[in-house]
């Protein structure tokens, strides 16, 4: 027999059609009046839990990493763009791309940092990965949250105007 997971394999599906073949069976020994929607209750009160579990708990995880990856690209950007712009007005980009993805990794994250040397911006996407723990159920195992943000490159002259860095 194979060992590949299939939704006949997984542990509560095997037990939920237990459960359900007893309850099927009782109600034909039985016979009573009503018992159809027993059945019916005892098979949608758990996908109804299951649903509301997969809904609440593991998409509360997927906004929660998205609002950790948003946090993290607006940070690198930052960071990215002072480690290049650091040298009086002369772009770096080697720098920023380096620094960027040390920030980026140190943060737990995953993504990448791009720059457009026509208009000075620097976009980074960061990604972050989180586990389920309804859906895992039947076999989605993460979700992720991805973000992106820019930041554009500035000096100041001596006059102490901004001038854009491009």
């Amino acid at each position: 027999m194979s060992s590949i997971n299939t939704p006949k394999n997984f542990p509560l599906c095997r037990s939920l059609r237990a459960l359900l073949s007893a309850a099927v069976g009782k109600v034909r020994d039985r016979g009573e009046e009503g018992a159809s929607q027993a059945v019916m209750v005892l098979v949608l009160v758990p996908v109804f839990l299951f649903a509301m579990g997969v809904l609440l708990v593991d998409m509360g995880q997927k906004n929660s990493a998205q609002s950790q990856a948003t946090g993290a690209a607006q940070s690198v950007a930052r960071i990215a763009t002072a480690a290049g712009a650091a040298d009086y007005g002369n772009v770096d980009r080697g720098r920023m791309i380096s620094e960027g993805n040390a920030a980026l990794s140190s943060l737990g994250m995953t993504g990448s940092i791009s720059i457009d040397d026509a208009s000075g911006t620097v976009t980074v996407r960061a990604c972050k990965s989180a586990p389920t723990k309804f859906a895992s159920l039947v076999g989605v195992r993460e979700v992720q949250g991805c973000s992106e943000a820019r930041a554009s490159m500035y000096t100041l002259g001596n006059d102490g105007q901004k001038i854009k860095l491009s």
